[in-house]
């Protein structure tokens, strides 16, 4: 069967990664055998027999990554056996006494099976609040040196109260090789997930761009390419803080470019996200939660993984990268939108300097029925999933595909109350030359403020890729002296 693994690492990737889950599990119908569904959840979760072999569990094909702090009230074996009871260590101990984070009403409800509280941006500060799905113990990883808190330390910092911040690329790269941190984490769990795997297709790797998660990522990506997963689609999704590039310090800058440089070369597809600049003030999105912006991110993040798991036409990571990268070597996706009704959200544009006539190469999009409307009406010939867009009598155009799927959006109980259920939900990701003026202007600023061995490797690879997304002819718009 095919399979996918998720990683995700940082509070916001895990926040995401929730909200995926939670549909995922949504989508299950146990009055139907698995084989009758009408999504495969052998893709995303990994089916267990439970002890008395009377019932299938189904946990997440996932590896999380957080800081100390940052899994909540959730125990790593709190519904697990714990296989390492005997291994007791008998040297000296030092004690840290620390306040335990309860358990948030929402999970006692689930324990109890009993009706679940409403969700607000109180209640949920922890992606573990309101997870519907039991992940298994070695899904739990956890940088011991640093610690997280929602209210009074949300970026991240030095454990045992140390005042520096977990926000440089560097500093995510010493943390990878840090006491064999990144080894063990490949050659124990991630070995692990894939022996697992009958067929697996994809990769979906979910981080931070403008945090040390970047640096952090960079590292594994590099060594899962050149050690485990050479040819499979691997897509990264890439958190940053929704600011321009002119708005960041020119250490943020620089961390900037280095993460993305790294990120972008062992991805198959690149795809940064952030919380949309402009929202409609009936949506009342407080920006501070992870919560409700990552709900708004699930919009075009979950769209692309359920075609891979619907049983109907399913598509494979494969196809969605070929139709997207048409055989090229560009694989920065610029355009990453979403709509549902009226509403329409775009997540990549601050990542991007602005550019003058834009070309799109290509451009990919899923169609999710709603809920409550008939989807038979919803089917359209046009709109065949995995079909390029054609128009009757003309020449088909290869550069933009449509996904259709028979499954309407999910939205579980867990999930904000801002996806009107009569409505469409249309992700799209696409490919354009918004990205070679990025690439320039990054070029610039390395060319005038690194220094060091790596400058010139730099500053040839941004140019090189840079190339890749010329079209046409470039004036002088395209040369760019910002800094």
């Amino acid at each position: 069967m095919p399979e996918v693994i998720n990683i995700s690492l940082s509070q916001r990737a895990n926040h995401l990664s929730t909200h995926f889950y939670n549909a995922q599990e949504s989508y299950l119908d146990y009055t139907k055998s698995v084989s009758k569904a009408d999504n495969n959840p052998n893709v995303f979760f990994k089916p267990t027999l439970s002890r008395d072999k009377s019932t299938v569990n189904y946990n997440p094909r996932a590896l999380i990554w957080d800081l100390k702090g940052g899994f909540g009230a959730l125990g790593q074996f709190e519904y697990f056996v714990s296989e390492e009871d005997e291994d007791e260590w008998k040297g000296k101990t030092e004690s840290i006494a620390k306040d335990r984070i309860p358990k948030s009403a929402y999970q006692k409800a689930l324990d109890n099976n009993s009706r679940v509280p409403q969700l607000d941006t109180s209640n949920t500060l922890y992606w573990t609040d309101y997870s519907r799905v039991l992940y298994e113990p070695k899904a739990y990883n956890e940088l011991k040196n640093w610690e997280v808190d929602p209210k009074n330390y949300p970026k991240g910092r030095l454990a045992l109260g140390q005042e520096r911040e977990f926000v440089d690329y560097q500093v995510g790269v010493e943390e990878w090789k840090n006491d064999y941190t990144g080894v063990s984490f490949l050659e124990d769990k991630y070995r692990t997930s894939l022996e697992e795997c009958d067929s697996l297709t994809g990769l979906n790797v979910v981080s931070e761009v403008d945090s040390a998660w970047g640096g952090f990522t960079s590292e594994m990506l590099h060594e899962l390419r050149d050690d485990y997963n050479p040819k499979n689609s691997l897509f990264t999704w890439g958190i940053f803080n929704g600011k321009k590039m002119e708005d960041l310090s020119n250490k943020e800058i620089l961390s900037r470019i280095r993460t993305f440089l790294e990120l972008q070369r062992s991805s198959s597809l690149f795809i940064p996200l952030a919380t949309p600049k402009n929202l409609p003030e009936s949506l009342q999105i407080d920006r501070s939660s992870h919560w409700q912006t990552s709900a708004l991110q699930t919009l075009v993040f979950e769209p692309f993984q359920t075609i891979t798991s619907q049983r109907e036409h399913n598509v494979n990571f494969n196809t969605i990268e070929d139709n997207l990268t048409l055989g090229s070597q560009r694989r920065i996706v610029s355009t990453v939108k979403a709509s549902t009704g009226e509403l329409s959200f775009d997540f990549a544009s601050e990542f991007f300097v602005e550019a003058k006539n834009l070309h799109e190469f290509s451009r990919s999009s899923v169609h999710r029925p709603a809920k409550i409307s008939s989807q038979e009406d919803f089917k359209d010939p046009s709109q065949l999933p995995g079909k390029p867009t054609s128009i009757e009598g003309e020449k088909v155009d290869k550069s933009q595909t449509d996904y259709s799927s028979n499954l309407a959006f999910g939205t579980p109980d867990s999930f904000p109350d801002f996806v009107n259920p009569s409505d469409n939900v249309t992700a799209t990701l696409g490919i354009t030359t918004a990205a070679r003026k990025t690439l320039l202007t990054m070029k610039t600023f390395v060319s005038k403020f690194v220094r060091g061995d790596d400058r010139e490797n730099m500053i040839q690879e941004l140019e090189t890729l840079a190339e890749d997304y010329e079209h046409g002819w470039n004036d002088s718009d395209e040369s760019d002296d910002d800094y």
